[in-house]
């Protein structure tokens, strides 16, 4: 059991298990993306960087350029004034607006550069000031400026340079720490997947022994926590169904203790059942020796009383006689009982039977005692007859000893359900005893004075020769009720009624 529970507790973690070996694979890869999409990153910013530089390299150096072709004209018309030329002011306008792409406040210049290109431009326009001078002031303010914004290229130039070489620094930091980083990082995992698999073969050699036991979990690490979490998960579904096996077990052996305990106590109920069938077959042959001298003795002792005189005496002879028929009646009953119940299905009218009978029955009624019929009109079934009657006489007759002291009614409600017939035969006497409806018709025991505890068992060995059943109750008002139910079967054209 402790290894199939083992099993089943190695099953249920492998989940776990593969998050614990599968989990330092996937976290390494996942941070050397990471750190391998930062260092692309950094590069590329700085490469972004870097091409900004070199834009605006480029654009003072085209601002160079333009400010040393304004240059030399101003050299050029100095040069002719200083061989006797004129100057012309339209020479002086072109140069005025050669000039204004510098004073555009989007421009990217240095502020000094600034300055000084408004200062050419102002003195250009000074008329107040000889032309010749006007031109040498502009030159030397666009010296100034064409220093001015070598200067500030020469510093952008120096920027682009460090940013080039910190670029190239920190890509090769990147890619240097990239490696170690990624091995430190699955060394941490591997020593994690270690540390796990060594808890997971501890827990199942646990198991293996049989301790099932929770275990608390002394680590913060959320893959060990989820281990141990479904390790005390199994450890609870193994204790449950433990507990279960054990209660099964329990059961089973409860079980099997009642069926013993069953089957003794059929075992005794079949030696009783056989001595007293061993019982009634001498009871059959007493019964069946006795009942023809019984018979003589009758007929004697009523012709002998014919003929007295003296009323005692006749008295006593019918005592004689009436003692004679009780004697034959309980004989009878010892060979019905005795005999087996094989009787062939007849056909008859429920309703007549049942009233015929009663017309009978009615002569041995005690005085106040009345018997009622409740059956269905015109129903024709297949049953047995002389069996039928005969279970009713002794139900019949053991209602009217229960009630031989008192006024009332015995009712015999007859009905049909599906293929069976029911018979209820009610009285108002006192009823059956606790004893009696516990333990049923018993042969030779009775409930009343001066009963043979036969009529009942009579009836019982009737309805179970016809696979049928005996249901004894007492009414809620008072009295005992006797169900008999027995097998029938309806004619073909009252098929469906009731």
């Amino acid at each position: 059991m402790a290894e199939d529970a083992a099993l089943a507790a190695s099953a249920a973690s492998l989940p776990a298990v593969r998050a614990v070996l599968y989990g330092p694979a996937r976290t390494g890869l996942l941070a050397f993306l990471l750190l391998a999409v930062t260092a692309l990153a950094g590069v590329l910013l700085l490469n972004v960087n870097h091409v900004q530089r070199l834009g605006q390299i480029l654009q003072s150096v085209d601002h160079l350029h333009r400010v040393q072709s304004v240059g030399l004209e101003l050299t050029r018309l100095q040069l002719g004034a200083a061989e006797g030329a004129s100057l012309q002011g339209d020479d002086v306008a072109q140069l005025h607006a050669a000039l204004q792409p510098f004073l555009d406040p989007t421009q990217d210049l240095a502020p000094a550069s600034a300055a000084l290109f408004r200062e050419a431009s102002d003195v250009l326009l000074a008329t107040d000031k000889p032309l010749s001078l006007r031109v040498a002031l502009a030159q030397r303010a666009l010296r100034d400026a064409t220093f001015s914004e070598l200067g500030a290229g020469s510093g952008q130039l120096e920027a682009s340079v460090a940013d080039a070489r910190r670029q190239t620094g920190a890509a090769l930091l990147i890619f240097v720490l990239l490696p170690v980083a990624g091995l430190l990082v699955f060394l941490h995992r591997q020593r994690r997947v270690a540390s796990a698999l060594a808890s997971v073969q501890g827990l199942l050699t646990g198991l293996a022994s049989g301790q099932l036991h929770v275990v608390v979990a002394q680590t913060t690490d959320p893959v060990l926590q989820s281990l141990f979490a479904t390790y005390n998960r199994a450890v609870g579904r193994l204790a449950e169904l433990e507990r279960a096996h054990r209660d099964q077990a329990r059961s089973l052996q409860d079980q099997v203790h009642e069926a013993t305990q069953q089957v003794m106590a059929q075992q005794g109920a079949l030696a009783r059942s056989e001595r007293l069938a061993a019982v009634g077959e001498l009871a059959a042959t007493v019964a069946h020796e006795l009942r023809n001298p019984l018979a003589g003795i009758q007929v004697a002792v009523s012709n002998i009383s014919e003929g007295m005189v003296d009323p005692a005496l006749r008295a006593r002879a019918t005592m004689v006689v009436q003692e004679c028929q009780r004697m034959a009646r309980l004989l009878t009953e010892l060979l019905a009982s005795a005999r087996p119940p094989v009787e062939p299905q007849d056909r008859v009218n429920l309703r007549a039977l049942l009233e015929q009978f009663a017309a009978l029955a009615r002569f041995q009624a005690p005085p106040g005692v009345s018997l009622v019929v409740e059956a269905p009109a015109a129903l024709w079934l297949d049953v047995p007859a002389e069996g039928l009657r005969q279970a009713l006489l002794n139900l019949t007759l053991n209602a009217f000893q229960a009630m031989r002291e008192q006024n009332g009614q015995v009712r015999l409600q007859a009905a049909v359900h599906g293929p069976r017939l029911v018979i209820t035969v009610c009285d108002e006497g006192p009823g059956f005893s606790e004893q009696v409806l516990r333990q049923g018709p018993q042969a030779f025991r009775s409930g009343r004075e001066g009963g043979t505890g036969l009529g009942l068992a009579v009836v019982q060995r009737f309805v179970q020769s016809h696979a049928g059943s005996l249901v004894l109750d007492n009414a809620a008002a008072g009295g005992a009720c006797v169900t008999l139910t027995v097998p029938c079967r309806r004619s073909a054209s009252q098929e469906g009624t009731t």
